[in-house]
This record gives C-alpha cells, sequence and structure tokens, in this order.
C-alpha cells in the first residue's frame, strides 16, 4: 500500500508530483551488539510519482535519504558539576544515500500523463535510532529534488522518516530473568528477580523477591527499596579548549519504597511497577526527567550515549538474642537511602551506605525451576555466603541486585507486529489506476539502478 502524504503534494502548472513513503517509521532490530549483527537490514520504500498536465523539460530527478547526527557543545566550567551548552554543534553523517535519475538533452521533454519513479533505501541495524536530547539528536529524512530547465519550476520536498529500536527475533537473546541469591551471615537466605531485562517505557516491571529464614528471631525486614538509574555519557574529540570534551551524568530515581516494619521470618512478594516516560522529583532538589530509550553505540557513530540500571535493595538488621533496645525506624533508613538517590556528575560522588552486592545470573546459567516453585532446599544448594568487610549488629545493611536494563521506544511493539494482508485492505485504502498509467522508459542516465516497481512481486 502506498500511502501519499498530502502536506508533501506539490502542485504547480505546468505538472504536479506526490512523494510516497511506504512507513514514515522504520524500526531497527537488535538491542544490544551481537543481536544487531544478526539482524537484518530495515528498508525505506516509495515511489515518486509525477503527473504532467503540459508539456515540461526536466533535467534531474533525484530521491535522497540521509542520516545526521548532530552533539551539542558544552562550555567548559572551573566546576566540574555544572553544564552549560552554547548554541554550537558538531555535526556528523550516518547515513546517506540517493537515487538519482539524470535525462539526456533530446530526452528531457515529458509529455502529458503519470510517470512512476520507485526507490528503495537499506539502513544498518547498527546505526542508531531518532532521538532528541539535551545532548544532541539523530534526525533521517527523505528530500525530493525536481531540477527543471526553467528554475521557477523546480521543486523540493522533505519527508522526516522515524527510526525505533526494537527487540532482536532472537528471543532468547532480548529476553532475559535476572536473579540474584545469597545467604546473609547464616541468617537467611534470598532471591531477588527481575523478570525481563528489555523493556518498553510505559510497561510494567515485574520483581520478586523471596527471603528463607534460617533463624527468623535474629533478624529484621525493614523494607525494600527500587531505583531507576539513568545514566548520560558525553563524548567529542578534536574540541577546543574551551568546550568540555567528555562528562558523564547520572540521575537516579526512588521509584518505590515498601515498609515490612521489621518482619520477621518467611517473606514473598510480587511487584509490578510502570517504567513512565517522566519523573519529577523534589529532593534533594527539583527535578524534571524524561526518560529517553537506550542508545547503545559507541562513540564513534553517536556522541553520546544512553543506558539504564535498575536496582533491588533489601534493607535488613541483624538482632541480637538478648538486644531489647528499641532500633531506629524505618522513616530513618528512607531518609539516608534518600540521600543516596541524588543526581551525581562525573567523577561520580562517594557513597557512606553500606551495600552487599550479590552476584547476578540469568535463568540460562541457573538451570533452575520457575521462579514461584523454587523451594528453600534448592536456594540453599546454590546460594553462596555474602562476604563483608565488617559486622556491626546497629547498621542496617542493603542487600541489592544491580542490573542493566534495556529500555525501548513505546512503539517499539510495533516492530515486532506481522505485515498486514493485502486482501485485508478496505477498499478505500487501495490506489485506484490512473486514466493515464506510463512507467518512464526514455534514455536517461541513471547513478544508481532503479529498484522494482511495487506490482513486480517476483523482484521482492
Amino acid at each position: 500500500m502506498r500511502l501519499s502524504f498530502k502536506n508533501l503534494s506539490l502542485i504547480s502548472a505546468p505538472y504536479e508530483c506526490d512523494l510516497n513513503i511506504l512507513d514514515e517509521v522504520v524500526y531497527l532490530k537488535g538491542v544490544r551488539e551481537n543481536e544487531k549483527k544478526a539482524s537484518p537490514q530495515s528498508l525505506v520504500r516509495g515511489s515518486l510519482t509525477l503527473r504532467v498536465r503540459k508539456q515540461v523539460e526536466i533535467n534531474q530527478i533525484c530521491v535522497r535519504f540521509s542520516g545526521n547526527h548532530r552533539a551539542k557543545l558544552f562550555i567548559r566550567e572551573p566546576d566540574q558539576n555544572t553544564v552549560n551548552p552554547v548554541d554550537k554543534h558538531v555535526n556528523k553523517s550516518l547515513i546517506d544515500d540517493s537515487y538519482k535519475w539524470v535525462f539526456d538533452q533530446d530526452m528531457h521533454v515529458f509529455q502529458p500523463g503519470t510517470y512512476n519513479f520507485p526507490f528503495q533505501f537499506a539502513i544498518s541495524p547498527q546505526l542508531p535510532a531518532s532521538i532528541e536530547h539535551a545532548c544532541g539528536d539523530v534526525r533521517y529524512q527523505v528530500t525530493m529534488n525536481i531540477l527543471t530547465k526553467d528554475p521557477t519550476l523546480a521543486k523540493k520536498a522533505v519527508q522526516p522518516i522515524t527510526v525505533i529500536r526494537c527487540v532482536s527475533d532472537l528471543i532468547e537473546i532480548s529476553c532475559q530473568t535476572v536473579v540474584a541469591m545469597g545467604c546473609w551471615r547464616n541468617l537467611l537466605y534470598y532471591e531477588l528477580m527481575i523478570s525481563n531485562k528489555t523493556l518498553v517505557i510505559g510497561e510494567d516491571v515485574a520483581i520478586e523477591i523471596k527471603i528463607f529464614p534460617l533463624h527468623e528471631h535474629r533478624y529484621k525486614v525493614h523494607g525494600l527499596k527500587v531505583i531507576l538509574e539513568q545514566k548520560i555519557e558525553y563524548s567529542v574529540k578534536g574540541l577546543p579548549c574551551q568546550y568540555r570534551s567528555a562528562f558523564s551524568k547520572c540521575h537516579k530515581i526512588h521509584l518505590k519504597t515498601y515498609d515490612y516494619h521489621g518482619r520477621q521470618g518467611y517473606v514473598q512478594e510480587k511487584i509490578s511497577l510502570p517504567i513512565q516516560h517522566d519523573y519529577s522529583r523534589t529532593y534533594p532538589e527539583t527535578l524534571d526527567l524524561q526518560i529517553h530509550p537506550c542508545t547503545d553505540n559507541k562513540n564513534d557513530v553517536c556522541n553520546f550515549k544512553i543506558s539504564h540500571n535498575l536496582k533491588l535493595g533489601i534493607i535488613l538488621e541483624e538482632i541480637s538474642e538478648r538486644s531489647e533496645s528499641p532500633r531506629p525506624s524505618l522513616s530513618h533508613s528512607i531518609n539516608s537511602i534518600n540521600s543516596i538517590v541524588s543526581e551525581t556528575l562525573f567523577p561520580a560522588s562517594r557513597s557512606s551506605s553500606r551495600t552487599s552486592e550479590t552476584t547476578n545470573q540469568s535463568e540460562s546459567d541457573l538451570k533452575a525451576p520457575p521462579f514461584e516453585e523454587r523451594t528453600m532446599e534448592w536456594v540453599s544448594r546454590n546460594a553462596k555466603l555474602i562476604r563483608e568487610d565488617s559486622r556491626n549488629l546497629d547498621e542496617k545493611v542493603d542487600l541489592s541486585l544491580m542490573t542493566p536494563i534495556y529500555l525501548l521506544d513505546s512503539r517499539s511493539w510495533d516492530g515486532q507486529l506481522p505485515p498486514p494482508s493485502y486482501s485485508a485492505l478496505p477498499a478505500s485504502r487501495l490506489c485506484e489506476p490512473s486514466s493515464v498509467e506510463k512507467l518512464y522508459h526514455g534514455k536517461c542516465k541513471r547513478l544508481e539502478n532503479m529498484p522494482p516497481a511495487y506490482n513486480d512481486v517476483s523482484a521482492f
């Protein structure tokens, strides 16, 4: 089906033309590098329809597909935590491909009729997706130029193309459950689970925790915290000394804190939290943050990289069998956590919180039964004792799982849908034949091979 964008219709005597793009949204398969290498190229397909009313002399027709990355520049400040942009940019061409029809001197006179010029461009899955960010942007477009003998009749049209990253067809690579488990001070076994490392912005992330007691009266479970981290890494080489050539900026969003009120014994919780497009924060300072899709590209392709981490933390406290002294309330623990969840700039600030990091394992590595069917016997065979540099009964300990996740555009699911059947199209969407149908086969010089027309099914 051909989609004709009427805003691109160029109507002028003695001719008019339409730039018809099959899809103005193109999907690139694969999130990580190994997925991209195994994924096919994506196509931008369309046709230029030229309807001549009166005889006109045309010298050249050109349809061009281009992609450009623009990185903003930032003034170097004495304070490394200050980032001030200026109205200057560094431009980089990502792709530039074109079809040209150059007509001989004696064949550039077009008689009244309809002429079709189909085109097709391929996009590598390793190119970055479209994005607009404070550090820069990535944009793609199809441009049409018609050069005529009379300069006043020359025409130009531009159609933006949106390129969206979506998951690979290799589901076993794209979808992974992340599990962390351990034994804490021989008092309990625990498991933390994140359902999927590849998520779409706007959907929920499923989280589950389990705590199996060994000595249920020797510890307290104060709460669970969930933190989303968005990190920006900026790097532009060869800039004058007054501009910053590299910096890293990290925003940490406190998604949720659950108060367990010093619970003891067995704990099992299933949590579902949405990954929103925008977040507002008032502590420690006011901040409105937009969540962007990840850009897993090297700096030689794109000058800034966006990545995300998700952190789960169980707040535990060991208690002595003889201890009867009151412990600090969870509100104090939450305050200390909020002081950690703050915006940091490169170089990263140091935190005084005490955290025991656990080892991440994928489902495939564990060869485990489903999470809900795991028993304490199975966990005890696989969990390792968590090492700690020091041990203080008066301290609360944060057992955490930190894992990278891959956030995709909310429209990326459309890239997984099968194409519609042509027989299912309503009659109003089908193109009716013109009273005059001609495919220009005159003696013209083309700098690229001309792709087949859409009705030539065997060519595809």
